[in-house]
């Protein structure tokens, strides 16, 4: 109590004015905002990142399952905006489907540049060897400049850059 009544005695206020609340208000809501910003971009990032990854590991494991001649068959991947597929045989067909991945919301299919002008990719049974090379890319639509490429190379190996 005393400690109240010797602020008060020299003559110092207590709380805060309205212009201090403002300035206050003001900077939180900068800091926030910049905040919010950076973090959806980093989220995009890993969105499209994330994405790419797993196309990769669909593109492996049917050149995988083409290598080992699973069900005697050769295997392929066909791309679409909406989604990716694993399918079994030389041609693709939804029956014929082994595995889908859908395309998340946060993520677009950019572009399909293969060989041939192709959408699909089957690999050949002993030597895992594509019917077409060249990449898939994927971005994130709130900002162009994420983007996400798989190269598929003549050994029917893939990277993402």
């Amino acid at each position: 109590m005393r400690l109240f009544s010797d602020i008060n005695r020299l003559g110092l206020k207590k709380g805060m004015s309205v212009p201090e609340v403002l300035v206050v208000i003001g900077i939180l809501v900068t800091v926030f905002s910049l905040s919010y910003f950076s973090f959806t971009r980093i989220s995009d990032y890993n969105s499209a990142d994330k994405h790419a990854a797993v196309v990769q590991t669909f593109i492996e494991r049917a050149r995988q399952n083409s290598l080992n001649s699973r069900n005697n068959a050769a295997y392929g991947i066909q791309v679409s905006s909406s989604s990716v597929s694993i399918f079994e045989g030389s041609t693709y067909s939804a029956t014929g489907t082994f595995a889908r991945l859908a395309t998340p919301a946060g993520v677009q299919l950019q572009a399909v540049t293969l060989t041939g002008s192709v959408t699909s990719v089957v690999f050949s049974k002993i030597t895992g060897e594509p019917s077409a090379t060249g990449t898939i890319t994927y971005r994130s639509p709130r900002t162009s400049s994420t983007t996400k490429t798989i190269t598929i190379y003549g050994t029917g190996h893939s990277e993402v850059q």
